[in-house]
């Protein structure tokens, strides 16, 4: 019935309202893993494995590595209800990532048992492990791609954490000796507002316009200025694509509006709509469209913003576009796919040129 209105105001039940706040806080209980499906030709689901686990976190410390496929799990379980029930080896095989993801997470300090098959041997063991608390950063990457250049992908959501890692992540650049800066949208579905508001803050002047808020209801209508007296003044290109919506249209937006920053890519998605949240009974929540937002020029971003897509195949860009797949691969990271690159390189002939 609510996705008659408008197709983001949304019915929260106890459980998805806390996934939602989960996500808010930039961080989740559970054993620190990124997780994946493992297929058959035809699709079906034969189990799920570790993709990998993040340094420090209790599957890290437990010895879980990539490959490892998931048999069997004894411990509490939090259902979809919110209820806690203790499972006793209980077969993961055959299950998809969301239903195993759901095994993993649960409250912080209970012990759980997972029976793992290892990859290459395929000999099978059995890991303790004790969910704690683990962060999930908004901005996932910070490298120099080259003397001078600094690169920030910002390809987690808006989240109650990301502006303050994003001021740390420029300075961290700075440091380094960064001038120009690429500022990587794509796949950022949005998230907080104000978060964006303060990201734009660091590079705009004091009172221009970040974006404006309108609505029907009295209050809603407002002007939101950047309040920053010394901004940073680093030439700056913004990767985006179909993907880049909401939170992130509006800081691409107000950078482009100010002629602050290019824009390289695709048309945005196009979402610019203000969700306020009513909490009801039971740990529910109504999720209701109340206003719109509109980027300094008066643009409504529900109507897409324009973006200039610039693909530039140079033996330099090339170059550098390699240097950006071995810089990753160095830190054990796999390389970004080859349709990426020539984003990336054409960002940084563009500061060069």
């Amino acid at each position: 019935m609510l996705h008659t209105l408008d197709p983001h105001s949304n019915y929260f039940d106890a459980k998805e309202f806390e996934e939602f706040m989960t996500e808010q806080r930039s961080q989740y209980f559970g054993i620190g893993a990124t997780i994946g499906d493992l297929s058959d030709a035809d699709g079906k689901v034969l189990a799920t494995y570790v993709k990998a686990t993040f340094e420090g976190a209790p599957a890290n410390k437990a010895g879980l590595r990539y490959g490892d496929k998931f048999v069997s799990f004894s411990g509490q379980r939090v259902m979809p209800d919110g209820k806690i029930v203790e499972v006793k080896n209980e077969s993961l095989l055959g299950k998809p990532f969301p239903e195993v993801r759901s095994f993993l997470r649960g409250p912080e300090g209970t012990a759980v048992q997972l029976t793992v098959e290892r990859l290459g041997t395929g000999k099978r063991e059995t890991v303790d492990i004790v969910r704690g608390a683990v962060p999930q950063p908004s901005v996932s990457e910070i490298y120099m791609i080259r003397p001078g250049v600094g690169y920030m992908a910002l390809r987690g959501q808006f989240t109650q954490t990301i502006s303050g890692e994003f001021i740390k992540g420029l300075r961290q650049l700075k440091a380094a000796g960064m001038q120009q800066l690429i500022i990587d949208l794509r796949d950022n579905g949005g998230g907080l507002v104000n978060q964006a508001k303060n990201i734009a803050n660091a590079f705009l002047p004091y009172g221009q316009t970040v974006f404006s808020q309108k609505g029907r209801l009295e209050g809603v209508n407002e002007i939101y200025p950047a309040e920053n007296r010394t901004p940073d003044r680093s030439p700056i290109v913004v990767l985006v694509n179909r993907n880049t919506a909401s939170a992130s249209e509006i800081l691409a937006g107000a950078l482009q509006d100010h002629d602050r920053a290019l824009i390289v890519g695709e048309d945005t998605f196009g979402k610019g709509l203000v969700q306020y949240p009513f909490r009801l009974e039971y740990g529910t929540m109504l999720l209701l469209t109340i206003a719109k937002y509109e980027t300094p020029s008066g643009r409504a971003i529900n109507v897409i913003i324009l973006t200039a897509i610039f693909i530039i195949i140079t033996p330099r860009a090339a170059a550098i576009a390699t240097t950006v797949r071995r810089w990753k691969s160095q830190k054990g990271g796999r390389a970004r796919p080859i349709r990426d690159a020539p984003f990336t390189a054409a960002a940084v002939s563009i500061l060069m040129w």
